[in-house]
């Protein structure tokens, strides 16, 4: 009996023993699994505080860039100091330093291409906070981004030739015609003349006809004015020119009034004023080296966002070459082309609007295809290596009843000007722009040779040529008293900017 009593127990001691060895090995299983999950949970809160660190960090990085940015954001649009390479390094550190968000950031500028006319620096901001992980310990972080400063689309008019029809002709022969006037035009423009005017065959020049509401005429001739047809003037007795400099004064089929005689009915010519002394002003030189490698979209900047099938601009290089041949920038079928800074030529072929931006350059001629009317939309400047040619097109800025509107009253935000190094075909020899019959121009041309205008042309806005060759009647209109012109205008400084979105960032 004791000895089953005996047994009994000792099974029961062995249960007891088994039972708190497993008591304790559940004990220490539980104890590790609370261990780990306060280490994983701990873990997580680490990373989720250098997360949001790391957040806060870019953040504060972003401000630094914001600031830099608004710092030359600051600066007047004609300021020089937007594009001075020591712009952000000659400021002390103070100026460039601010605490956000619990961290401190420091920024700077690098002037990256100083290049005219488009500029760009690149910024870069460093943002320090404390280690929210690891006390006594700095995060860090450099962030970088590229800021452009690109001209404004439209800048002010200040080179005075973009007032009138500009004939830069002088072979300084008081007998011969530097600028001839023939065949029936009606002419109701300012002109300047850097040599002899001739008008001739019933040609006329004539004043406002609502003066005070119609454009001033102002006649400048830095030779002399030959009247050389009985129905010839300048200016009538019921629509004088506003003013007339003639500084050789005026010749009317042989009867002269000669210095210091001033120019009058006699002569066939009725000013409002004299001038004494006016304007001189020298013909723009186009910068076409400068053009050439910047124009965007252009050769050498192609469209960085299309659709359709833009026009070819030419395959770059170190020079124009006329690589794309004859282009028409008005197909039967719609395209756009965007570039850097908003440089834009688009076409609607549905509603024959012509969208354009900024200073563009096609490497060859532009001949227009399509006939009938085309009405554009910006400001822009448009170089060819080439010519031009218009065959019964129209292009206008505003357009009435199938026709451009007169008078041109949108003239301060909408200019398309044509800038044509080459002359030949298309055009005519030796121009840089042929209109030919029944075609239409409202905007601003420059030539590097003479202008050809055909049977019933229309023109109105400032050119600026060797000379202007009437073939046969046509109408120079009202010059508006243009505000503003394109940025790439011949001539033109370029004194506005803006600061394009920051982009390209890095870090």
């Amino acid at each position: 009996m004791r000895s089953r009593l005996h047994l009994v127990t000792s099974r029961l001691e062995d249960e007891r023993g088994m039972a708190l060895v497993m008591a304790i090995g559940i004990s220490l299983v539980l104890a590790i699994a609370g261990a780990s999950v306060v280490l994983f949970s701990t873990s997580n809160e680490r990373h989720a505080n250098r997360q949001n660190a790391a957040t806060k960090l870019y953040d504060i990085a972003q401000g630094g860039i914001d600031n830099a940015a608004s710092q030359l954001g600051g600066l007047p649009s004609s300021s020089a100091s937007l594009y001075d390479p020591a712009f952000f390094s000659s400021k002390p550190e103070a100026d460039r330093t601010a605490t956000m968000d619990a961290g401190t950031v420091i920024w700077n500028g690098t002037l990256t291409d100083a290049t005219p006319p488009y500029f760009t620096w690149r910024l870069s901001a460093t943002a320090t906070m404390p280690d929210p992980t690891n006390a006594g310990h700095m995060l860090t972080r450099t962030l970088s981004a590229d800021l452009n400063i690109v001209p404004k689309i439209s800048q002010t008019v200040t080179n005075q030739a973009w007032r009138y029809i500009y004939s830069r002709n002088n072979d300084n022969n008081v007998n011969t015609c530097d600028q001839a006037i023939l065949n029936n035009p009606g002419i109701t423009s300012s002109f300047y003349v850097n040599g002899d005017l001739c008008l001739d065959n019933s040609s006329n020049i004539y004043g406002p006809q609502t003066p005070g509401v119609d454009p001033d005429v102002n006649v400048v001739v830095k030779g002399r004015a030959y009247l050389n047809h009985p129905s010839t003037s300048i200016g009538t007795s019921t629509r004088p020119v506003t003013s007339i400099e003639a500084v050789k004064g005026c010749d009317y089929r042989g009867t002269q009034e000669l210095p210091p005689a001033v120019c009058t009915s006699t002569t066939k010519v009725w000013p409002n004023s004299l001038y004494s002394g006016g304007p001189v002003i020298s013909a723009p030189v186009a910068d076409y080296a400068t053009w050439w490698a910047e124009a965007s979209p252009g050769p050498n900047h192609p469209c960085e966002q299309s659709t359709g099938t833009p026009p070819n601009f030419g395959t770059g290089g170190a020079g124009p070459t006329g690589s794309a041949g004859i282009v028409d920038i008005t197909p039967g079928a719609s395209y756009t082309c965007v570039q850097r800074g908003g440089g834009e030529l688009s076409w609607n072929n549905t509603t024959k609007v012509l969208t354009i931006s900024g200073t563009i350059w096609i490497d060859g001629s532009v001949d227009f295809s399509s006939d009938g009317l085309i009405t554009y939309s910006g400001m822009a400047a448009i170089y060819t290596t080439g010519s031009v040619r218009l065959r019964q097109t129209m292009i206008c800025s505003q357009a009435a009843a199938g026709a451009c509107a007169s008078p041109w009253t949108n003239a301060d935000t909408n200019v398309l000007l044509f800038v044509m190094k080459g002359s030949g075909s298309p055009a005519e020899s030796g121009a840089g722009i042929t209109l030919e019959q029944s075609s239409a121009f409202q905007g601003a041309l420059f030539a590097e040779a003479n202008m050809t205008f055909e049977n019933n042309t229309w023109v109105q806005g400032p050119m600026i040529a060797n000379s202007e060759i009437i073939t046969n009647s046509m109408f120079f209109h009202y010059i508006p008293p243009l505000v503003n012109v394109p940025f790439g205008t011949p001539g033109q400084p370029i004194v506005d900017y803006y600061l394009a979105p920051v982009r390209h960032y890095s870090g």
